[in-house]
């Protein structure tokens, strides 16, 4: 793991995970998938971005414009915050 280049890029608290450590991040998350799908789960991944129209649907009104989170593409589309 690498602390000390992840606090430099994000903050204090982050961790690039690295070589074997990575393989068993990604072998936990094959683990799970494969019991919630043998427990008749539907699994899916959702769209990084997202029609406008959609953010201002769920409610986010930032109070502050200048501070919003929400990273513009284009004047119908927007990254998701997560």
């Amino acid at each position: 793991m690498d602390f000390i280049n992840a606090a430099k890029i994000s903050e204090a608290k982050f961790v690039f995970m690295k070589n074997e450590l990575v393989f068993l991040e990604i072998a936990l998350i094959q683990f799970v998938l494969k019991k919630l799908i043998s427990k008749n789960f539907n699994i899916m991944t959702c769209p990084e971005i997202v029609k406008n129209e959609l953010i201002n649907g769920c409610g986010f009104n930032p109070r502050d414009k200048n501070k919003s989170q929400i990273y513009n593409l284009d004047d119908d589309s927007s990254l998701i915050g997560t």
